[in-house]
Order: structure tokens, then C-alpha cells, then sequence
């Protein structure tokens, strides 16, 4: 994966042209661009991590070191 630095992060994947159609495909049966469908897993991801966070099941001190390398 790869970030950039601008006013929001920026976040490339890269997947091959049947793994792309296949996106496409899932996301239009869901009424989305395949951004959008990235986006709300993506979302719905940190929703949940936070919510772990908030009930004290995970501590994110924990991964701190892990995510300064």
C-alpha cells in the first residue's frame, strides 16, 4: 500500500484486472462505485476498532511500537 501526503491521506492498491472486474461486479450489485465499497469497509473497520477501544478490549498503546517502524 501506498500513502501520500496531501490535505486527507491517500491510500493505492493494487489488484489484478479479473480481481478489479470481480469489484466492479460486487460493487455494482451493492449500488456503488468500487471506492465507495472500499471506503465503507474501510470504515466499518475503524467503527469497530473503536468501539474495542472504547470497551477497553484493545489498548492502542499496544500497537504504538508496531506502528513507528
Amino acid at each position: 500500500m501506498k500513502t501520500s501526503t496531501n490535505k486527507d491521506k491517500k491510500l493505492e492498491i493494487r489488484i489484478s484486472e479479473e480481481d478489479l472486474k470481480l469489484l466492479k461486479i460486487a460493487s455494482y450489485c451493492i449500488g456503488q462505485k468500487p471506492s465507495q465499497m472500499v471506503r465503507m469497509f474501510i470504515d466499518s473497520t475503524i467503527n469497530g476498532l473503536k468501539i474495542k477501544i472504547k470497551r477497553g478490549e484493545i489498548k492502542i498503546e499496544d500497537f504504538e511500537a508496531i506502528l513507528n517502524d
